[in-house]
């Protein structure tokens, strides 16, 4: 999956996410592009949400 962008609200900002593939990269390890822990903490803020919407 290629993705050039992906903008995300955070109070009066947002947040973006140029590219998702070093997103996958820096939870295997592989990427310098974003710090491992941030890499997770984006993913499971993102599935924290998709739960609380789910239930």
């Amino acid at each position: 999956m290629g993705v050039g962008a992906a903008v995300i609200p955070a109070g009066k900002g947002e947040v973006v996410l140029f590219n998702l593939p070093a997103l996958k990269a820096a939870l295997a390890g592989e990427a310098a592009d974003i710090h491992p822990l941030v890499a997770q903490r984006i993913l499971l803020n993102g599935l924290a949400r998709q739960l609380r919407g789910a239930g």
